[in-house]
C-alpha cells in the first residue's frame, strides 16, 4: 500500500543520500515512517538521533512532521520510556539508528 511505497522510495533515497554522506539528514522521515509503522521504540530512537543533532548541523527541520510524530510518540509512551528511547538514539551511530527503524526491507526482491 501506501506505507509500501513510502518505505521503498525512503530506501532508495537514503542509498543515494549514504553515497553522498548526507543519509543522516533523513532520520526524523525514518523515525516518522516507523511510527506509522508501528515500530514505537524504534521510531523514538531514531528520532532521538535526528532531534539531537539536527539543530547543531544547521539541518532543515520539518516542522509538520516532527509535530505528528513528536505527537504520536507522546501518546504512545510515558515521558520516562520516551526520554530513555531518545536518549539511546543520541548516543547511536546515525547508520543504526536507521537500519533501527526501517527494520528489514518489505520488498519481494
Amino acid at each position: 500500500g501506501e506505507l509500501d511505497e513510502a518505505e521503498a522510495a525512503l530506501r532508495e533515497s537514503r542509498a543515494l543520500h549514504l553515497r553522498m554522506g548526507t543519509a543522516q539528514q533523513l532520520l526524523d522521515v525514518i523515525a516518522l515512517l516507523a511510527f506509522k509503522r508501528g515500530r514505537i521504540p524504534e521510531s523514538a530512537i531514531a528520532y532521538g538521533w535526528f532531534k539531537a543533532h539536527a539543530r547543531q548541523e544547521g539541518w532543515p527541520i520539518k516542522v509538520r512532521d516532527n509535530e505528528e510524530l513528536i505527537s504520536g510518540l507522546r501518546g504512545s509512551l510515558a515521558a520516562h520510556q520516551l526520554e530513555h528511547y531518545y536518549a539511546q538514539g543520541a548516543a547511536m551511530n546515525h547508520l543504526e539508528a536507521a537500519e533501527l527503524a526501517l527494520g528489514p526491507s518489505r520488498s519481494s526482491d
